[in-house]
């Protein structure tokens, strides 16, 4: 759905693709919307640090929100509540920023982790190989 849409734009949203875009759309929410946040929380946990753990675990909490609430769009459209409209724009914005808060922890990780090997030197790293471990 759209970031922080009013009313009238989710409802044209949801009124463009018609009758079989929105049951397609409904099989999208069921399936690839419940799977794919999943294996990103797995990914962004796998690589963050211990201090973020929560980051990519709150993410894929808003957007399960976000789908049972376009869900609830879905199934009372066309007579959806504004509340609900407006409430599923809110969380959608909210969700892009974890994403994007968990991108930026990503990169800072990754950055800090490069800086750690770079200043350990390369008599000091653990993957690089030793003849003497033969």
């Amino acid at each position: 759905m759209l970031p922080l849409p009013n009313p009238e734009r989710a409802h044209r949203a949801l009124q463009l693709p018609g009758d079989d875009g929105r049951r397609q759309y409904a099989i999208l929410l069921v399936t690839f919307d419940i799977l794919f946040p999943l294996t990103l929380a797995l990914f962004f946990r796998a690589w963050l640090g211990h201090r973020l753990r929560w980051l990519p675990w709150t993410t894929l909490a808003l957007d399960y929100a976000e789908n049972m609430v376009c869900g609830v769009l879905l199934a009372t459209f066309p007579h959806e509540s504004a509340a609900v409209a407006s409430l599923v724009g809110i969380i959608t914005a909210v969700k892009t920023l974890g994403y994007t808060a968990c991108l930026i922890a990503l990169g800072r990780t990754a950055w800090e982790s490069l800086r750690e090997r770079r200043r350990a030197g390369p008599w000091q790293r653990p993957d690089r190989f030793d003849r003497r471990d033969c």
